[in-house]
């Protein structure tokens, strides 16, 4: 398609700039063009907006109308204007608009050659495929799941072995939490995935997550590249000196050793926390942790707050600095 500045007849796809992105519509007369959504605006939903018509001044929105062209294929493939435009007004007041999937573009190249596609889209996909996944969820249990079965049936074979109730309460629902994840981060049902177990540890084809549980709390971290998660109750009173002991290389006793009891319990608590969720992400092979040195470690840590009690999360992963934190249910909090 190549576009002119240049005035536009009926049946027309004209588009207009506006910032980084083009805003596209169908021209049938300078008192309407049909688009999906009018011109971007923040205070818009995407839930909000419909296919919609409007003039051609509300249409630029101060900017240059071009004028597309078909040329080769498309220019076979191209409707007439008469059909174009009544294939706009058929779908009037229509919603279902996506940035990506189903935008504006995607409405004018399916009026005008019946199939629906985006070129401004195809760039911001390689885009933000290039974007690193770090997405953490955490979650107070037990809470609503569309069902009770466990995928692959060596995990739900696995949960069903623990003795312990609470275990098993705890193994269920971080897997539970993890279907949510990798469905919400990557699209993927856990059905449709290759998931396997490898001395102890649970790995997928398709992406990288780690687990951890902790009280009433549940912890997911799902990327695109190694990572780790770990989250343990806060209880700084629990790392006395004797543990600190067991837990602090030289480096950190050192900086321990400068801070009062208390600041010392909290250090050591985040610590622990740093070298299980360092130990999962395979950025040490052993868990071993006076000899875990963190000090170069891409960490993040954040409180959770449920109504039961507060928790230190901590997340591994050489992105970690983009993680994206979400809870999942109610009765949650989480905080710096």
């Amino acid at each position: 398609m190549k576009w002119r500045i240049k005035e536009a007849e009926f049946g027309d796809a004209v588009r207009v700039k506006l910032g980084g992105l083009y805003h596209y519509g169908i021209y049938a007369s300078d008192e309407e063009v049909i688009q999906f959504g009018l011109p971007p605006s923040p205070d818009r939903r995407a839930q909000d907006v419909e296919v919609t018509a409007s003039d051609v001044s509300d249409f630029l929105s101060g900017g240059f109308m071009e004028v597309g062209r078909p040329e080769g294929k498309e220019r076979r493939m191209k409707r007439p204007g008469k059909e174009v435009v009544a294939a706009a007004r058929a779908r009037m007041g229509e919603k279902g608009y996506d940035l990506i999937r189903n935008n504006c573009e995607h409405f004018v190249n399916s009026c005008l050659f019946g199939k629906s596609f985006s070129t401004q889209t195809d760039g911001m996909r390689a885009h933000i495929r290039a974007i690193p996944t770090v997405d953490v969820y955490v979650a107070k249990f037990p809470f609503p799941t569309e069902n009770d079965e466990i995928y692959p049936p060596e995990r739900a074979a696995e949960i069903e072995a623990c003795k312990n109730d609470g275990a098993r309460e705890e193994k269920f629902y971080v897997w539970k939490l993890l279907e949510h994840g990798i469905k919400r981060s990557f699209g993927i049902n856990i059905r449709n995935v290759d998931i396997k177990c490898r001395r102890g540890k649970w790995y997928c084809a398709d992406c990288e997550f780690s687990l951890s549980h902790s009280g009433d709390a549940v912890a997911v971290a799902v990327s695109d590249k190694p990572i780790g998660v770990d989250i343990e109750k806060f209880e700084p009173t629990r790392f006395s000196a004797g543990l600190r002991k067991k837990i602090f290389t030289a480096r950190e006793a050192k900086a321990a050793a400068e801070l009062t009891e208390a600041a010392a319990g909290e250090y050591a608590n985040r610590l622990w926390t740093v070298k299980e969720a360092a130990y999962k992400s395979g950025a040490v092979k052993s868990f071993a942790p006076s000899k875990i040195e963190t000090e170069n470690m891409t960490n993040v840590s954040k409180r959770v707050k449920t109504d039961k009690g507060e928790y230190i999360l901590t997340v591994v992963s050489q992105d970690a600095e983009r993680a994206v934190f979400g809870t999942y249910g109610e009765s949650l909090i989480i905080t710096e």
